[in-house]
Formats: C-alpha cells, structure tokens, sequence
C-alpha cells in the first residue's frame, strides 16, 4: 500500500466500528414483517431505498435525510447517533445493510424477509472510487482508480472472518445468489431495475405486502428518478452520518459535503472504460475465483442472462 492508501483504510475504520456493527449485526433483533434491504456498496441502494420508502408511504418524502428518518443502516447506526429500535411512520419497518448474507440478522427468522440487490461488480468498484474519493476519504490526487481498485476493491476484501469485518463486493453477490430460491428474498439487480423500474417497482410492492395501483407507480418512478434524487440530494448525501464521524476519522468536520463532493446520487455512468487493462484482469480474475463456481457464468452479462430466465422471465408479463 502506498502512505495514501494506509491513511484512506485506517481513516475508513471509523465508518462502521467494530462496536457498531455489533449493536446492528449481532445485538439488535429484527421483528417479524421487518424488510431488509441487503446490498454491495454502490449497487443501487439509495434507488431502491427510495422506492421502497415510497411504496410503503405512498410517495411521503417529508423525511430530512432518509438514511436517518427512514430507512437506517444496521451496521453505522450507532456510529451516526441513530436509533434502531424506534418505531418507524410506516410499515413495514425498513433497514438497509452491506453485509453479506450470512451475517444479514433475522436471517433465521422466518417472519424477516430480505431484498438483495446486486450490480456489475465492474461498475460498482468504478462507482465506488468516485463516492470516497472525491472530497470525502482521500483525493483522487492521492490515489489513482487503478491503485484504488487493486488494493481496495479487489485485495483489501474478501469473505470475512466474522461480524466485524466488510466481505468484498464478490463474495457479497455470491451470498445473495446463493438464496435467489428462499421465500423470504428478492432477488434484484439494479441494472434491470433502471431498464424496468415500473415492473420492478410492482414486485418490491407485493414483496413488500403493501397496496400498489398505477397512481402509486407513476409516483414511485418520478419519486425515485435521478431527475428527482439530484435535485433533492441532501435528503439522501447521508450527512448527518458524515458530520458525526469525519473529525473522529481526521477528516475536517464537513469533507464529503462540499461543493464538488460525489453523493449517493452521481450523474454520469459508472462503465470500466476508465480502468488500465490490468485491473479489468484482475477484476476478471476475482469473478472466476468468486462467482463463477457458483453461477456457472464467466461474466455478469451472462449472470443477468441466467437470472432473466430463471427468476424474471414472468415479471414482464404486465406493462
């Protein structure tokens, strides 16, 4: 690692602390009807955040920041001062996390259901440079997409050894994969959902046991646009969590919430056109180790394929 790269990972431990990924991961106890929407880092989550929330609320978007007001993330709640166990304006109860899925809580609780979203490990690596680098945990000055990718992305994670540690973004989507078939998981991915998001939209709402008309849908997907999302961006940047924890990190009190600082909410496309041939190599190397055991596919366009056919082919059956 490079002096940069040792400062970003020591500054990043005081994201989710061992202690506070105790109290959301082992401590706190899910009840039955809560929905917990599982996720890699930068794989749509906000999006489906908001379209859940909306569903539930039917378009209440009142709410300050809705990673505080709404739907919480287990594993930073307690570093960012926010309660787990208060009721919730809406059912059902709402909770986002990282976590792979064997440290999901609930998970043995047949009355907790989960929704996994995943997304080309590619774009989310790409996506996930632009999120901490710009402004907030380093400069893209100080350290390049490729060394970010390689040391972090690729090395720096992988399946964990328990609660207190990220499983890389791989081994997170393998675990998902794995419970595609359970009763209690939907299934999504987030490229499909932006192709189709009326459609999905329609399934998160059954999924979730929440009333769903066409007034609803057309709420929904203007709700949850980018159109929308960017010009309300404060109420998903997460910056009470920012402000909470970036002077403990040796961050100055507002990095992250500059002018010019990339949120959850980033015009542009994620593609891997902005990566040297050897981290596509590597990137390509981690899916053969991680994913193509399981999956039996070679690449993400062939997982997608696959998961069409098995999974979706009845969801388009509905304008």
């Amino acid at each position: 690692y490079t002096p940069y790269m040792e400062q970003f990972l020591d500054r990043l431990q005081h994201q989710d602390t061992p202690e506070s990924r105790r109290r959301g991961l082992v401590a706190w106890e899910p009840q039955e009807g809560d929905v917990i929407v599982a996720t890699p880092p930068k794989a749509g989550t906000t999006l489906v955040l908001q379209m859940a929330h909306c569903l539930r609320s039917r378009g209440d978007v009142s709410f300050e920041e809705i990673n505080k007001d709404c739907v919480p993330c287990l594993e930073m709640a307690y570093d960012a001062g926010v309660p787990l166990d208060l009721d919730q304006r809406y059912v059902p109860r709402l909770f986002k996390t990282h976590a792979w899925f064997p440290h999901v809580p609930g998970i043995d609780n047949s009355g907790v259901r989960v929704v996994c979203v995943i997304r080309d490990p590619f774009a989310i690596a790409v996506s996930f440079y632009h999120f901490l680098g710009s402004g907030w945990f380093f400069s893209k000055d100080d350290i390049d997409i490729d060394t970010f990718i390689q040391g972090f992305v690729v090395t720096g994670r992988g399946e964990p050894t328990d609660y207190t540690s990220n499983a890389g973004i791989f081994h997170i989507i393998r675990s998902y994969y794995e419970h595609r078939n359970d009763d209690r998981v939907l299934l999504m991915c987030y490229e499909n959902i932006v192709k189709h998001k009326r459609v999905h939209a329609r399934k998160l709402a059954e999924f979730l046991n929440v009333p769903c008309d066409d007034e609803l849908l057309d709420q929904v997907g203007l709700l949850s646009s980018k159109e929308w999302m960017s010009a309300h961006a404060t109420k998903f940047d997460e910056h009470f969590m920012k402000l909470a924890i970036n002077e403990k990190a040796g961050l100055p009190k507002d990095a992250g919430l500059r002018p010019g600082s990339t949120g959850k909410v980033r015009v542009g496309k994620d593609g891997d056109d902005c990566i040297s041939v050897e981290t596509r190599a590597m990137l390509q190397a981690a899916w053969e180790e991680v994913l193509q055991p399981v999956t039996g596919c070679r690449s993400y366009d062939e997982l997608l394929a696959k998961l069409d056919e098995e999974l979706y082919s009845g969801w388009y059956d509905v304008p």
